[in-house]
């Protein structure tokens, strides 16, 4: 059996896969009781006809809310689950996840987007192919801060997650990342999620002094609390290989 409030899951939908097991779709509250707003994660498992709960996966990022989960699947061992993520409540910079994963809760692709406004998903659907269709809207609130206006953004995803093609109306350029790196600006952290492994991340100030350092495998929180404000240049590596760099905003 299962325990709802142990496990701290709450109900959003409801996928069938045979006549007997069914997947349950929601959230998972890593920090309730006592605080409701804190770290929040994607998240299903199985009931099968005998209402037994079995085999439940979460995904989300440290200290973030990712929730108002999307789920489909195309075979039992090809999943994807996906829905919108915020660091804080209000009328803050949001992005959209994609997650490709297994009964067994690995994640073969990680794919984001956003950050510059509203970003929400309606609705998410494997395709036959591998791959999937995420259904968005956007809100430009530095645009339109007083006016909810909605633009329609449609993003195909083939197996691998690379973008095969996107649909957007007036739009800022749709940046797909496999990393998440937040908050930004920030203070006293640095936080990196990705589904890949053997990661490095490399920190500089503006005269390119090498200031942090530091090998990870998905994800790392850094404490920057020691470094002056001020901006920074970031890499990203993976066995000496350069995969992302930016910017990040001490304040």
């Amino acid at each position: 059996s299962y325990s709802w409030w142990e496990e701290r899951f709450s109900f959003e939908g409801v996928k069938k896969i045979d006549n007997s097991r069914y997947f349950l779709v929601g959230y998972y509250n890593n920090n309730w009781p006592p605080f409701y707003y804190e770290d929040i994660d994607l998240a299903f498992m199985i009931m099968d006809d005998e209402m037994n709960y079995y085999n439940l996966q979460f995904y989300g990022t440290l200290d973030t809310n990712e929730y108002h989960t999307r789920f489909d699947f195309h075979t039992i061992d090809t999943l994807f689950i996906g829905g919108y993520k915020k660091v804080q409540p209000g009328p803050y910079d949001s992005w959209v996840t994609v997650y490709k994963t297994n009964l067994n809760g690995d994640v073969l692709f990680y794919k984001n987007f956003g950050g510059y406004g509203y970003y929400y998903m309606d609705a998410l659907l494997a395709t036959p192919d591998g791959g999937c269709i995420a259904g968005c809207r956007f809100w430009d609130f530095y645009e339109n801060p007083d006016s909810p206006i909605y633009d329609i953004v449609l993003l195909k995803f083939d197996s691998n997650g690379g973008l095969v093609t996107s649909t957007q109306e007036n739009t800022p350029p749709i940046l797909i990342s496999d990393f998440s790196i937040f908050p930004n600006p920030g203070s006293d952290c640095l936080n990196i999620n990705s589904a890949k492994k053997d990661l490095q991340i490399r920190l500089f100030d503006l005269s390119g002094k090498l200031v942090l350092e530091k090998g990870f495998e998905k994800s790392v929180s850094l404490n920057t609390s020691q470094l002056p404000k001020g901006v920074y240049s970031y890499q990203i590596l993976q066995n000496n290989i350069l995969l992302e760099n930016g910017k990040w905003v001490k304040e």
